[in-house]
């Protein structure tokens, strides 16, 4: 939720985007939670802010990023930034299925 909220957000304050799109899916045995939009975001640019290498980051500077970024740390889950089919960005949290209780279905059961 958090997740989608701060990409939304994002989309719309930072990136001048029009339209988004999320899809929450379970496929390939994970789950992911991905949020597109059709702003002039740069998927390069993101994945430098996650990973802290950009001056600044923190202080309520990229402070929804930096904060997105180490929660999915904390819970395990794999961030993905891209270009979106939108034209803007994309950003994706995966976890696998195994790293859920009962989606994957305990063999005790």
């Amino acid at each position: 939720y958090r997740f989608a909220g701060e990409c939304l957000f994002n989309s719309a304050v930072h990136a001048d985007a029009r339209h988004a799109a999320i899809r929450l899916r379970y496929a390939d045995g994970a789950v992911a939670l991905s949020v597109a939009d059709d702003g002039h975001g740069r998927p390069e640019t993101l994945r430098k802010i996650l990973a802290g290498e950009v001056p600044g980051t923190g202080g309520g500077y990229h402070y929804g990023l930096t904060d997105i970024a180490a929660r999915a740390r904390e819970m395990g889950w794999t961030l993905r930034v891209s270009r979106a089919n939108l034209g803007g960005i994309a950003m994706e949290a995966r976890l696998s299925a195994g790293q859920i209780p009962d989606i994957a279905g305990d063999a005790d059961e």
